[in-house]
């Protein structure tokens, strides 16, 4: 069924669903943190970011981009982005709470949007310098 749905829908959508699927599980696990194991904001934003991060980079490289290679091929791609992705998004979060006086859940929306459009895109140009396509001969 996961092989059927991957070879009817284009990557830019796959991308899509392992986007909102990502952000389903940080969320969950960020709201376990806070509320039942009581840990402060920061601690459990950063265990749900290493949870959502190593579930991102094995969702995308399985159900999106159908990544055959080893994974040490791509792994350092994913952890430029990944903190370029961090660092990004808590300047979004940041200037648009403080700056812009848009609430904490627009200001993450916003920021989700950016980050997975960014990423792609990013990505896949990563992708290209590395692995250029062949030129067919004039």
């Amino acid at each position: 069924m996961i092989y059927d749905l991957k070879s009817r829908l284009p990557t830019p959508v796959r991308y899509g669903l392992i986007g909102v699927l990502t952000m389903a599980v940080y969320t969950l696990v960020n709201v376990l943190g806070i509320q039942n194991w009581r840990l402060a904001s920061g601690v459990s934003a950063g265990i749900s970011m290493l949870i959502t991060g190593m579930f991102n980079f094995a969702a995308h490289r399985t159900f999106t981009f159908n990544a055959s290679r080893r994974i040490g091929s791509s792994l350092w791609r994913y952890v430029a982005v990944l903190c370029l992705n961090s660092l990004m998004g808590g300047l979004i979060v940041g200037i648009a709470t403080s700056q812009l006086g848009l609430s904490l859940v627009f200001a993450n929306i916003v920021c989700l949007a950016v980050i997975t459009l960014s990423s792609y895109v990013l990505l896949l140009k990563i992708r290209d310098v590395i692995h250029p396509k062949q030129q067919a001969a004039c």
